[in-house]
């Protein structure tokens, strides 16, 4: 009875693996049942031989090495003894598959014994060699599988997981993203090999949970450069459960816990401080906004509600809008009616190209950003308009526009990836703990300047630059 329990919780712990058809794992049971009336009948050894090592090879690879291994002893270590690193990481599993290992643990530990003692009450000669062989399919293949799945994964090569949108409105930023942690690679000079692992984060929280799982329990990478903030808030919860270091260039605060997570790009704070001094510097006391509607440009415009407050600069006109919209007019109409010295422009195209053209068409050239007019492929619509962005080394944009003739200069994002593989291989290349590495810098220059991280922080943060476009160019002031 034990030894069908464990076939029939087997079957119910597989069905979340492979579905309904895992059900015909049952069949097993009735097989043992014939080969035990076939030995009853006939009392022939090949009867009981076959019943012995099918029943081993349940108890083994299903109860004890699957079940209570892989199962019951991962959950609990991996939840009290988090710091105990003994266990491949796995996919997270739904409370039933977890339930269903502890079900078949406990049945097949009572099968291994009611097998051993009917084993034992078999009457033939060949009794002790009947004993010994499925204790050695016990012994050997619970050995076995135990290493195979305890060893971690060991390799000549670090695998960094590079995780950004390839495709959608964050594509432009995902595209120079991945060209500038290529080039960051390729300018090191390491003792250890670095291979990255690229993987979409696509436009949805499904798409990106799907890359991060893809890249943590499939390619098993040992550090994660993610940008976007609403992917990196997905990746966040991976990287601390699996105790991976993960560097986002995301402009979320709470991404970076200081632990595991650490954001590498002037928080929203630091660009409405930047870009207030420079609208005081040119004059400005009231501004109206136009502003899409994300998570990322959400912090912005918060920031600057917060910084033009409290520096007596009015917000006299604010319209939100949802991604892909195209006509602006009645936006554009009640904005400029209230006549302000500014317009604050904040979106991802096609949505953001679309409201350069329809402001230019009214003659409104007074156009300002915080970033977002970096990713314009159409910059000639905002000439003359100026924006905060990253600082850049003007050595690594020739650099970049040289290899990568193909790709648009993103500055917002290319010092930032650069620099966050940068410290990633400083800590692979110490030889330290990597997590504990990342912990302890606190200052770095590089592409993007001298960034700065408080002790026990998880934000490096860094100072803005202002660009000017003129001619359809974007050029650092």
């Amino acid at each position: 009875m034990a030894l069908v329990l464990t076939v029939l919780f087997t079957s119910i712990r597989h069905i979340y693996r492979f579905g309904a058809p895992a059900l015909l794992f049952n069949l097993l049971s009735v097989a043992l049942i014939l080969l035990l009336l076939w030995f009853r009948s006939s009392r022939r050894p090949v009867a009981i031989w076959a019943y012995a090592l099918i029943g081993a090879w349940i108890v083994t690879g299903f109860g004890l090495v699957d079940a209570l291994w892989d199962g019951v002893l991962k959950l609990f270590v991996r939840n009290y003894f988090p710091a105990a690193d003994i266990f491949q990481r796995s996919i997270p599993r739904p409370f039933g598959f977890e339930a269903t290992a502890i079900l078949t643990a406990v049945a097949s530990l009572f099968a291994l014994v009611y097998l051993i003692r009917f084993l034992r009450s078999v009457d033939m000669r060949a009794r002790p060699l009947l004993l010994v062989a499925p204790l050695l399919v016990l012994i050997v293949g619970t050995a076995f599988g135990i290493v195979q799945r305890s060893t971690k994964h060991e390799r000549g090569v670090v695998r960094i997981g590079v995780i950004v949108p390839t495709r959608g409105p964050g594509s432009a930023l995902g595209v120079a993203f991945v060209r500038a942690v290529e080039m960051a690679r390729e300018d090191r000079d390491t003792r250890r090999n670095y291979d990255l692992v690229v993987a979409d984060s696509g436009t949805t929280p499904a798409e990106a949970r799907a890359a991060i799982e893809r890249l943590v329990y499939e390619k098993k990478v040992d550090a994660i450069v993610g940008g976007i903030s609403r992917s990196g808030q997905i990746v966040a919860p991976y990287a601390t459960v699996e105790h991976i270091p993960h560097l986002c260039v995301c402009s979320v605060k709470t991404i970076g816990d200081g632990v595991y997570n650490f954001t590498n790009i002037p928080l929203p704070e630091d660009e409405s401080t930047r870009w207030m001094e420079e609208a005081q510097r040119r004059g400005i006391r009231t501004i109206a906004i136009l502003a899409q509607r994300y998570p990322s440009i959400d912090g912005h415009m918060n920031a600057l509600a917060r910084e033009s407050a409290r520096r007596g600069v009015r917000i006299v006109h604010v319209s939100r809008f949802d991604a892909g919209t195209m006509d602006f007019a009645s936006m554009i109409d009640a904005a400029a009616r209230m006549n302000p010295d500014v317009f604050v422009v904040e979106a991802f195209n096609p949505s953001l190209d679309a409201l350069g053209e329809q402001l230019r068409a009214r003659g409104i050239r007074n156009v300002s950003a915080i970033v977002a007019l970096a990713l314009s492929v159409r910059k000639d619509v905002f000439d003359g308009a100026w924006y905060t962005d990253s600082y850049v080394d003007d050595v690594l944009r020739t650099r970049f526009e040289k290899r990568f003739p193909d790709t648009p200069f993103v500055a917002h994002m290319i010092p930032y990836a650069y620099d966050s593989f940068d410290i990633l291989a400083d800590a692979f290349e110490s030889g330290q703990d990597v997590a504990t590495y990342v912990r302890n810098v606190t200052e770095h220059r590089g592409a993007a300047g001298t960034i700065t991280r408080p002790a026990g922080g998880g934000n490096f943060r860094s100072r803005p630059a202002i660009w000017v476009i003129a001619n359809g160019d974007a050029q650092m002031e």
